[in-house]
């Protein structure tokens, strides 16, 4: 005679069979365009018989599971999906069809609860088995895995690849003390080659009538004083490097 516990048992083991909250699946094919995934469910069915023996049972794939993406206020982040990716599945409450088809407040479709089919994929999940390799134990990172990344650092640093020591070029800074350096590197090589053709007329003139001692003299302070002009538009570039060259954005 079937004891009144034992119909509850029955009853509970078929409520939990349908019963679906959260399971990790491997994603078979996905829809870049709509964000759809099929996936298959990892973790298999645990199935007891009357007589107590324990067997598993493969779940069948999930089709068009929506995939979640981080986003809000008019920014998200996105990356490509592959099949073979593994993810967090999540069970809705009540059916997500109407929602998914329209947005907004929908109406359920269907009695269902927790089932399979209303399932929403989080992808990135990783076994033990196989962790995400390069994980960073202080530094925030975006990037291919064991490929480029990018790294922030706790300092507020921005690591191109790390560890980066090369700092990077601030483009419209640095191309503006450029053009101001080299507009006065040119200013002062022209004095100095006036300079130079007024002190070739002196020395060409030495025995002449035509020789001045104060005009030697006055070609030789211009040439010092162009000379140093083109010292301080060098100096110039070079002190310009503090402006254009970043703190904060960094290169390896």
């Amino acid at each position: 005679m079937i004891s009144l516990v034992d119909v509850a048992e029955v009853v509970r083991e078929s409520v939990e069979i349908g019963l679906h909250v959260a399971g990790v699946g491997q994603v078979t094919r996905y829809d870049a365009a709509k964000q759809l995934a099929d996936v298959l469910p990892l973790v298999r069915l645990r199935v007891v018989d009357e007589e107590g023996n324990v067997s598993f049972r493969a779940r069948p794939i999930i089709p068009n599971v929506p995939v979640l993406f981080l986003g809000g206020g008019g920014f998200r982040a996105t990356w490509p999906v592959a099949a073979g990716d593994t993810a967090l599945l999540v069970f809705a409450d009540s059916s997500l069809d109407a929602w998914l088809a329209k947005g907004g407040i929908a109406d359920p479709v269907g009695e269902e609860r927790h089932a399979m089919t209303d399932a929403v994929a989080i992808v990135g999940l990783k076994s033990f088995a196989q962790p995400w390799p390069d994980a960073h134990a202080a530094n925030a990172t975006i990037g291919r895995t064991s490929g480029e990344q990018i790294h922030f650092t706790p300092s507020g640093q921005i690591h191109l690849n790390a560890p980066a020591t090369e700092a990077v070029v601030r483009g419209t800074t640095y191309r503006a003390n450029e053009a101001a350096a080299n507009n006065a590197l040119a200013s002062a090589l022209t004095a100095l080659q006036s300079a130079l053709t007024a002190l070739s007329s002196a020395v060409a003139s030495v025995g002449s009538v035509a020789f001045s001692g104060p005009a030697a003299a006055s070609a030789c302070a211009a040439a010092a004083g162009s000379v140093a002009s083109a010292i301080s538009a060098i100096n110039t570039l070079e002190a310009g490097a503090s402006g254009y060259l970043s703190t904060v954005v960094k290169v390896k």
